[in-house]
């Protein structure tokens, strides 16, 4: 008989090392036209805790779990706190990060 396959969950991936969120710098109105994310809307925030290991968002109406792409942008979620989360860009070739508050 085979072996199941199971999913690896986000916060298992090698990725997922935490996000000192402070550090990030707020995402500007400007710099959201930019980069495509003005139409980005956070529904739900929900951070990692002892009973879910894995954060979310839901951003748009879609479920995202840290570490995947926001969906319909070139941005990548990878922190979710109560009042905010944090992307990471593709701008030119360079990994940018920024803080998007709630």
């Amino acid at each position: 008989s085979r072996a199941p396959v199971f999913a690896v969950p986000p916060a298992a991936r090698a990725d997922s090392a935490p996000v000192d969120m402070d550090a990030l710098p707020r995402l500007s109105t400007q710099e959201r036209e930019d980069l495509g994310l003005d139409n980005i809307r956070l529904n739900v925030l929900r951070p990692a805790d002892k009973d879910q290991p894995d954060a979310l968002a839901i951003i748009n109406l879609k479920k995202v779990y840290v570490g995947e792409m926001i969906p319909g942008t070139s941005a990548r979620l990878i922190a979710v706190e109560s009042g905010a989360i944090g992307v990471e860009v593709d701008s030119g070739g360079s990994q940018k990060r920024f803080r998007i508050p709630r």
